[in-house]
């Protein structure tokens, strides 16, 4: 699993809603700039003041802005775990309770089983393998039948 890039907050950096006009954006930008400004704060302030500088330039452009919400939208979506499957399985559980009440208390379904025959080694009976590059190709093996005939 490849780690989440942090992406900053540049609404919340500003103190403005996502909402807002470029006015609104401009003007909180030219209060924060005054306050943090290394001449006035010192030293110390002059990373928060670079950090209010990069918000405004990315939030004024409209461009810039758009590709900014979209990666900041994906970011708080990943943040939230819509990506990751949870499976809840509780009906199953009463599908299963209603056919055995159907079929008795002492059904039990028959297995499947399932017999290959003449299964391609290379690919699995999948008929497609994964080159050099992790990109799928047929198998030259079986031709992507997924077996061999015997006869030939």
């Amino acid at each position: 699993m490849t780690p989440q890039r942090q992406v900053k907050d540049y609404y919340s950096i500003l103190r403005v809603s996502p909402a807002a006009s470029a006015a609104e954006i401009k003007r909180a930008y030219k209060r924060l700039a005054f306050l943090y400004h290394p001449d006035r704060a010192g030293e110390e302030s002059e990373g928060l003041f670079l950090l209010v500088k990069e918000a405004h330039e990315t939030l004024s452009d409209n461009s810039r802005k758009e590709a900014y919400d979209r990666e900041l939208n994906a970011a708080r979506v990943c943040a939230q775990g819509a990506g990751t499957a949870k499976h809840d399985l509780s009906f199953v559980k009463d599908y299963i309770k209603k056919r055995d009440t159907r079929m008795g208390s002492g059904y039990t379904p028959p297995l499947k089983v399932t017999i290959v025959k003449n299964q391609c080694p290379i690919c699995g009976g999948y008929g497609v393998r994964r080159d050099m590059f992790g990109l799928l190709r047929l198998c030259g093996w079986c031709g992507g039948a997924g077996r061999r005939d015997r006869r030939i």
